[in-house]
């Protein structure tokens, strides 16, 4: 009979995680496909109407995030947990709250996140897709009145879902999901986490054809001889993330400090970010920003520039999410890990022309070691270069960059991320590297 009872719940999981997996994955189509139609209404319907030329810019471009800001105003307002990117939301509800999510709260992210993306507000959309996918799933497990430990699970499925529907990455999605969340614990609940992440991935691909828009080269390789450069590298981008992170919080405290109106805010951070995205309105500082870095990964992109859009994207991301708007960290870091990554690569060449250094293998590399640093997930990042490349050439130099930066980044934040962060300040203590099943229940929920 226990034997029994254990087949019908291994069963019952399975089957509910495909069914998670090809939710968050239609939920990630969905996401991107109204990304794509409020981008449409604003810069190739509004755009024309507002555009004023000043010495070759168009003033236009600062007026757009302003005006989304304005229209998602009563939306945050209602709903003040949609702000930012919804990752610590899914940390909070599978550690404090028993892995429950309002489900309504997937349709509102769509919204919100669909038009400060689609107006230019500078934030990625993997982390709401992320938390939109745990959201669906955590209706799916209420639904079926799951214990509170099948729907932590089914929750974490659904996170696992969204981020591996949005690269094409199943493994890296399923591990980002573990890191984060799990924080230490891979058990057979990788079982049906990986499973999520698979269908959500090949429902993602039957629709759209293909999951992330970055080119990524396929033959990339380093010299050995480099990875003292890329190790380097690992420590200054370790450094760069950690305060990245405190800055964040630190502007976030300062617009919460003024005592105006929401709306306020989100315009004056909405033209703080048009005004920064004026200037390169063509490389991603206003929306998601994959363009740039496919240029940067390319080589195509002069080192000035590099340099520009990395700091610009830092500020530009800043203002956005500190200001209230709805929008995820995670594109963002890549995009800023991938533009500095290719600056440091391009000094090295410059400095040392007899090694044939490829400014890509630090682009991806940098990219690698941002994103670590800053969510302390080495191992995502890692596995989601081999994926993405679709070899190993690049493991041990992406390995070095991304465990240094992780390391550094984990000494300056003492073992907080830029997600845990967020729940601290709620007084949810929460640490990376601690398995979930060992952390402090706060009171508040019991």
């Amino acid at each position: 009979m226990r034997n029994e009872n254990y087949v019908k719940k291994w069963a019952t999981i399975l089957f509910l995680s495909i069914l998670t997996g090809i939710v968050g994955g239609l939920g990630a189509v969905i996401f991107r496909e109204m990304i794509s139609f409020t981008r449409l209404l604003f810069f190739d319907i509004l755009l024309p109407h507002i555009s004023i030329y000043y010495h070759g810019y168009n003033l236009g471009y600062i007026l757009l995030p302003a005006i989304g800001g304005l229209i998602v105003a009563p939306l945050i307002k209602s709903h003040p947990e949609l702000k930012g990117n919804g990752i610590p939301e899914v940390i909070e509800a599978v550690i404090f709250k028993r892995g429950e999510i309002k489900g309504k709260l997937a349709v509102l992210k769509v919204v919100a996140t669909s038009i400060t993306i689609g107006s230019g507000g500078s934030v990625g959309r993997e982390g709401p897709i992320g938390f939109i996918g745990a959201s669906l799933a955590s209706a799916l497990a209420q639904t079926f009145k799951l214990s509170p430990e099948l729907k932590k699970l089914l929750t974490t499925c659904g996170l696992a879902a969204g981020i591996a529907g949005t690269f094409n990455t199943p493994f890296a999605g399923a591990m980002f999901a573990l890191e984060v969340v799990y924080m230490g614990i891979f058990s057979i609940n990788l079982v049906p986490i990986f499973l999520s992440a698979v269908v959500a991935n090949t429902v993602t691909l039957l629709f759209l054809g293909d999951a992330f828009e970055v080119n990524i080269p396929l033959q990339i390789a380093h010299n050995h001889s480099e990875l003292l450069f890329l190790f380097l590298m690992g420590l200054l981008f370790g450094v760069l993330a950690a305060y990245w992170a405190k800055f964040l919080f630190w502007l976030i405290d300062r617009f919460e400090a003024i005592k105006t109106p929401l709306w306020t805010k989100l315009f004056v951070g909405g033209l703080s970010v048009g005004f920064i995205g004026m200037f390169f309105p063509r490389y991603g500082i206003l929306g998601v920003g994959y363009e740039a870095m496919e240029l940067a990964i390319a080589g195509l992109l002069p080192l000035t520039t590099l340099i520009l859009l990395g700091i610009g994207k830092m500020m530009a991301t800043s203002l956005t999410i500190s200001s209230g708007h709805s929008g995820g960290i995670f594109a963002p870091s890549l995009y800023i890990g991938a533009l500095l990554g290719a600056a440091y690569g391009t000094v090295l060449k410059l400095f040392f022309p007899a090694i044939e250094i490829n400014p890509a293998v630090y682009a991806l590399a940098g990219m690698a070691a941002f994103f670590s640093g800053i969510t302390q997930a080495p191992i995502n990042q890692i596995l989601m270069v081999a994926e993405l490349t679709r070899g190993y050439a690049l493991l041990p130099g992406v390995i070095t960059s991304a465990t240094t930066s992780f390391l550094t980044a984990r000494f300056i934040l003492k073992g907080s991320s830029v997600y845990t962060l967020k729940l601290e300040r709620r007084g949810l203590h929460v640490k990376t590297g601690h398995p979930v099943i060992l952390e402090t229940i706060r009171s508040a929920y019991p």
